[in-house]
């Protein structure tokens, strides 16, 4: 969509934007999401991230080696590359009509992760200061007037019931900052145990769920109470076409009413179009 350096054009709200909406005209998508970048609040809370061209996203170079280096979170939305998010998302609102606008938020264990490194723990010194630039990002979020928010995880080592512990206590004051602006919180946690998972949809209450599994209906059926959003997997990408479509009608006639067809993870970037167009296809068909 654009022939700038990532790093470039992931600082620039004008290319964002119109890439994002070339791409929701080419595939005719019902939602458009904002950047997945999961070192964006890591810069902004101090620590030091740059493009790596093998993993195609923004790495930690430098985490921050203590808490009390950490910039102040409750103006992230002033530093790095968070305000050019904010600008995306508002220019989405005001461009789109039909589509919903979701702005991603980058998760609480991703950004203790990618902000502390190694010295990553589930202390308060660490999990305080992400918690409330998680708050500050989605109050942005919420003010630019998204349809909903996407807390996104890329998590490495942090799980377990701490884990939990401190995630829903990050999704409870998200929503209710955001609950101001009657957005509606859906996570994608990518990298969380079973155990996480289940804890976390339970307590923390999301309004949706997107999960990187090939039987969103069988997740549903163990949350009723939370959209789960499911089906578009690596794996069924990698076939030809008119299996793709085929296995796509297949997983809606299954799904319950609680559950939808969506990808729990970004789709890499050498993902073919038709593949996309034939999901559209079985989509549509069903």
């Amino acid at each position: 969509m654009s022939q700038l350096p990532p790093e470039i054009f992931l600082s620039n709200a004008t290319q964002q934007t119109n890439a994002l909406q070339s791409s929701q005209r080419l595939f005719e998508s019902d939602v458009v999401f904002t950047g997945v970048d999961t070192a964006l609040l890591a810069e902004a809370l101090g620590a030091s991230v740059e493009w790596d061209a093998a993993t195609e996203q923004f790495e930690t170079a430098e985490p921050i080696v203590s808490s009390d280096a950490v910039s102040d979170p409750t103006t992230v939305t002033n530093r790095g590359r968070v305000p050019t998010v904010i600008d995306v998302g508002e220019r989405l609102v005001s461009s789109l009509d039909e589509p919903l606008v979701v702005g991603v938020v980058p998760g609480p264990l991703t950004t203790i992760e990618t902000t502390f490194g190694n010295a990553a723990a589930l202390d308060a010194e660490y999990t305080k200061p992400v918690r409330t630039a998680i708050g500050e990002l989605g109050r942005a979020f919420g003010k630019a007037g998204v349809d909903a928010i996407l807390v996104y995880e890329d998590v490495g080592q942090l799980n377990g019931g701490e884990a939990a512990e401190a995630i829903v206590e990050t999704l409870q004051v998200l929503d209710n900052i955001t609950g101001f602006y009657d957005t509606p919180l859906m996570l994608a946690p990518n990298g969380y145990d079973e155990t996480t998972v289940d804890i976390v949809l339970d307590q923390g209450e999301p309004a949706a769920a997107l999960l990187d599994t090939d039987d969103p209906a069988a997740v549903a059926v163990e949350h009723p109470d939370v959209r789960i959003g499911g089906g578009i997997t690596a794996n069924l990408l990698d076939a030809e076409p008119s299996e793709i479509t085929a296995r796509v009608e297949e997983r809606c006639r299954d799904l319950p009413a609680s559950a939808f067809l969506a990808s729990g993870r970004e789709l890499p970037s050498d993902v073919h179009p038709n593949a996309l167009h034939a999901v559209r296809e079985g989509y549509t068909d069903a």
